[in-house]
C-alpha cells in the first residue's frame, strides 16, 4: 500500500522538529478531498495575515505554475521562489526570486527505490526519518514506488 498521510506527516515532523523555523501544519490532511495551494494560502493569510509567505518550487514546477488553480491570485498572495535545476528552462510567467542550489541528483523516488532494494539511505534523509521508515517497514514493496 501507499504510505499513509499519517506516516508522511510523522516523517515531516521528525525531519523538522529540531529546527524552530519549521512547523508542520496538517490542515490539508484534515480538510479532506482535493487540496489546492491557493486554498491553503487563503486559510493561512486569514489566520496570520502579518506573516510573509514564500512558495518554494523547483524549475519543473515554475514552468507549469501558470496551470495551477488560480495561479494569478496565488502569485499575489506569496513570494514565489524558484530553485534552479539543470535541464529546465527558466521562463516564469510571474515574478520570481531564483535560488541557485547544488545539483544533487536525489529524489524521493530514488530514496524509496533504495529502501525497496535494501540499499542504505543513511545520510540521504534525517536519521530519525530513516529509523521511522525502517521501524514501520515503509517502501519495501517496489510496486508502490
Amino acid at each position: 500500500p501507499l504510505t499513509s498521510a499519517k506516516d508522511r506527516a510523522t516523517m515531516l515532523d521528525l525531519a523538522t522538529r529540531d529546527n524552530p523555523k519549521f512547523r508542520v501544519k496538517l490542515l490539508e490532511l484534515f480538510r479532506g478531498g482535493v487540496s489546492y495551494t491557493v486554498d491553503t494560502m487563503r486559510y493561512l493569510k486569514e489566520k496570520a495575515p502579518q506573516n510573509n509567505y514564500y512558495l518554494i518550487m523547483g524549475s519543473d514546477q515554475v514552468n507549469s505554475f501558470h496551470t495551477w488553480k488560480e495561479a494569478p491570485t496565488l502569485a499575489k498572495m506569496v513570494t514565489l521562489v524558484g530553485i534552479r535545476r539543470p535541464g529546465y528552462p527558466q521562463d516564469p510567467q510571474y515574478p520570481m526570486i531564483w535560488v541557485d542550489a547544488p545539483d544533487i541528483r536525489l529524489s524521493s523516488t530514488a530514496i524509496r527505490r533504495s529502501v525497496a532494494t535494501g540499499t542504505s539511505i543513511r545520510y540521504l534523509v534525517p536519521e530519525p526519518v530513516r529509523k521511522y521508515i525502517e521501524e514501520k517497514g515503509l517502501y519495501l514493496d517496489e510496486t508502490n514506488i
